[in-house]
């Protein structure tokens, strides 16, 4: 945590990735951060809205009445994997 202090305070572009953020998340053990999976269907529904024009992309539809802060329930979609560069 020094080396991102001392980084953070003596040059000003390190605000733009956050050195100490990233260091305490580095930190954090994984059983002490929280999934809030309302927050990431909220977050997923923005990114739908966003594509919803794109005949390339398609972002699956989330079920907010089903979701909870522990199930995200989204439409099923068939399709190719992003790393199936031949599909």
């Amino acid at each position: 945590m020094y080396a991102a202090n001392l980084l953070k305070n003596t040059f000003r572009e390190s605000k733009f990735f956050n050195p100490t953020g990233i260091v305490e998340e580095i930190l954090t053990p994984p059983s002490e951060k929280s999934c809030d999976f309302v927050e990431e269907a909220a977050t997923v529904s923005r990114f739908r809205r966003n594509f919803e024009h794109s005949a390339d992309v398609h972002i699956p539809m989330i079920f907010e009445d089903r979701t909870t802060d522990k199930d995200i329930v989204m439409e099923r979609i068939e399709g190719v994997r992003m790393d199936d560069i031949e599909g």
